[in-house]
């Protein structure tokens, strides 16, 4: 919560931000636990962003265009760690990569 208090506070906007939290005693029906490592990777295929399939189904098909975007690059840090991943390694011929930073502060940041 102290990472979303700074946020607010860096734009002005200390007094927007209101912490939320369960009551202490609450009782859940029930608790979903997924372990990331068994989750697959996915991939929005053409023609909307909704037309999601895991990775696998696509493996060996030619892309023209691969965008790294807004909800996974939503902090500096995010966009490090696609850097890291990136490192040394090009585009293959004939396809576009793009990122899309979620804001223009991490935008600076990565141009920086």
């Amino acid at each position: 919560m102290r990472r979303l208090a700074s946020f607010f506070a860096r734009y002005g906007r200390s007094d927007d931000y209101t912490p939320l939290a369960p009551d202490p005693e609450v009782d859940y029906a029930s608790v979903i636990v997924i372990a990331a490592d068994d989750v697959e990777p996915q991939i929005a295929a053409p023609h909307h962003v909704d037309n999601v399939a895991h990775a696998g189904k696509y493996a060996g098909m030619p892309l023209d265009q691969v965008c790294i975007e807004s909800c996974t690059i939503r902090r500096i840090e995010d966009l490090r760690i696609a850097a890291c991943m990136l490192d040394g390694r090009k585009a293959a011929a004939g396809t576009r990569l793009v990122v899309y930073p979620a804001s223009r502060s991490v935008l600076l940041q990565a141009i920086s």
